[in-house]
C-alpha cells in the first residue's frame, strides 16, 4: 500500500488519540523526510517494499543530514533522536496493521549519552544582557521584555508562552496557569514579584495598544492584534539574537531558569514540578552544574567545611603533638645507644 495514505492515516490516528498538534507537526515533519528519502534512494513508496537495509540506511542518512537553514552544519543529536523516535513509531503502526513484517526495533533502539546542556544555556550576566535588549519604552519592545521575562522567570515551554491568556494570570495567588502543556497537562507555576510587575504593566498599558479591534484573550499578541504563533516567536528570538551575537531561544531561556535554579538552592523534585517534567530523570540533566557551585556547596554545606563546626568541634592540637614527637625521638635515641 502506498505510504502517502498510510501517513495520512497514522497522522489522523494521531489526532483521534488527542496527540497535541506540535507532536502531530513533529510526526508529520519526521515522515516527510522518510517518505522523501525512501523515493530518492530506493525509488519506492510502497510500504510493503520496506526493508531492513532501507531503514538502516535512513538512520545514517538522518545522522549526517545537513540542517536546511544552515548547510554547514549536521542536524542537532536531539533532533536526529526525534526523527528515528517518529519513524520507529510509524513502523509500529504499520506492523500493527499488517503493512509491514520484518524486524526493525533493533535498528532504531540505540542508546544514547545524554548531552550535557552547555550549548543551549545562559549565564546569569548573559540572562542580565539579553533582558537589557528590548526598548520597554515603546509598546513592542515592551511587549518582547515582559515575553522575555515570563520565558525565564517560569522556564515554562515556547507553546506554552503562546497559550497562555489573561485569564490565567492569577495575581492573587501570584500564580500562572499552564493549560494543556506537554502531554496534555495542566499546571499552575509561581510568579514572582520581578515578573508580576511587569505582567501588571503590560496588560494595563500595552496590550490594549496591540489588541488594536481584535477579540482575543492570549495574553501576547502582534503588530496586528493578533496570537503569537510559533514563527513569530521564533522569528522574535532570533532578530534579537543576532542584534546581540548571543544565540538563545525560549528552551535557552527554559534550560538556563532550571540550571539557576539549582544553583541558587532549589530541589530538583520543584523544578520538576515547575518545568512540567513526568520522569525525574529528566530533570536530572540539570545537575551539571558549574564547579565553582559544586565547590560553594561543599564549602557550605559539608560538616567538615563549616567555620562553625570546625571552630567548635574541630581540635587541632599541633603543639601537644609536637612535644610529643620530641620525646619519642629521644626515647628511640635511647634505645639505639
Amino acid at each position: 500500500m502506498e505510504l502517502s495514505s498510510l501517513k495520512t492515516s497514522f497522522l489522523e490516528s494521531l489526532i483521534t488519540d488527542n496527540y497535541s498538534p506540535a507532536t502531530v507537526r513533529k510526526y508529520t515533519f519526521s515522515l516527510k523526510y522518510f517518505t522523501g528519502y525512501l523515493r530518492q534512494f530506493h525509488n519506492t513508496g510502497d510500504a510493503g517494499n520496506i526493508t531492513r537495509q532501507m531503514l538502516a540506511g535512513f538512520v545514517d542518512y538522518i545522522m549526517t543530514k545537513r540542517r536546511e537553514d544552515n548547510h554547514d552544519k549536521i542536524l542537532a543529536e536531539r533532533t536526529v533522536m526525534d526523527h528515528r523516535q517518529c519513524v520507529k513509531t510509524f513502523c509500529d503502526y504499520l506492523t500493527a496493521n499488517d503493512f509491514l513484517k520484518i524486524p526493525y526495533r533493533a535498528i532504531f533502539d540505540v542508546k544514547h549519552k545524554r548531552r550535557v546542556l552547555t550549548q543551549n544555556l545562559l549565564t546569569e550576566s548573559q540572562i542580565r544582557e539579553v533582558l537589557s535588549l528590548p526598548n520597554e519604552a515603546t509598546c513592542y519592545g515592551f511587549r518582547d521584555k515582559v515575553l522575555f521575562e515570563t520565558a525565564y522567570g517560569t522556564g515554562i515551554r515556547r507553546g506554552e508562552i503562546i497559550g497562555l491568556e489573561i485569564y490565567d494570570l492569577n495575581f492573587e495567588e501570584k500564580t500562572i496557569f499552564i493549560r494543556q502543556g506537554k502531554g496534555k497537562k495542566d499546571r499552575v507555576v509561581p510568579l514572582g514579584k520581578y515578573l508580576e510587575r511587569y505582567l501588571k504593566e503590560y496588560l494595563e498599558k500595552v496590550r490594549p495598544f496591540l489588541l488594536k479591534n481584535m477579540v482575543t484573550n492570549r495574553l501576547f499578541l502582534t503588530r496586528q492584534g493578533e496570537p503569537m504563533s510559533y514563527y513569530s516567536i521564533w522569528k522574535l528570538m532570533k532578530k534579537y539574537s543576532r542584534r546581540s551575537g548571543i544565540k538563545f531561544s525560549c528552551h535557552t531561556f527554559r534550560h538556563s531558569f532550571a540550571t539557576h535554579m539549582l544553583k541558587h538552592g532549589a530541589g530538583l523534585f520543584y523544578i520538576q514540578r515547575i518545568l512540567g517534567h513526568t520522569d525525574p530523570a529528566t530533570t536530572q540533566i540539570y545537575t551539571h552544574i558549574y564547579p565553582v557551585d559544586l565547590k560553594r556547596a561543599v564549602l557550605a554545606k559539608h560538616p567538615r567545611s563549616n567555620r562553625k563546626t570546625a571552630g567548635s568541634e574541630i581540635k587541632l592540637p599541633i603543639g601537644n603533638r609536637n612535644r610529643n614527637l620530641k620525646a619519642a625521638l629521644e626515647r628511640l635515641n635511647q634505645q639505639s645507644l
